[in-house]
């Protein structure tokens, strides 16, 4: 993703799917925390003036986690489009120029090996 959307690339970043995810989580997560603040919590007789850190904190970690979830899919998916492309399943994506030529070739095996398949 480095360098996209910037001028030198002239694309909207066709390959980070996983940003869907956390815009829709980050959105309910927001809503739904607001309502149970306000309606269900009593962080203000709990916690006094610093209720305000809390909640805050709280919504730190629930956004944390939904960035993380974005993250699990563009790792998926990518491995996915790996595994199309010919890498053998446990390869993990990778860039293969500094691999030694033993594992360059054995990358290309496999790559056949799924592509005549």
């Amino acid at each position: 993703m480095r360098g996209c959307g910037t001028p030198t690339c002239g694309c909207l970043c066709p390959g980070a799917p996983g940003r869907i995810p956390i815009s829709a989580k980050l959105l309910l997560c927001t809503g739904d925390r607001a309502r149970y603040v306000a309606n269900f919590a009593s962080y203000g007789e709990v916690y006094g003036s610093l209720a305000g850190v809390v909640i805050f904190l709280e919504w730190l970690w629930l956004s944390n986690i939904a960035v993380l979830l974005g993250a699990e899919v563009n790792a998926e998916l990518d491995h996915g489009r790996a595994m199309a492309a010919g890498l053998p399943e446990d390869v993990e994506p990778r860039d293969t120029r500094k691999l030694d030529d033993i594992d360059k070739d054995a990358v290309e095996r496999a790559r056949s090996i799924r592509r005549d398949s």
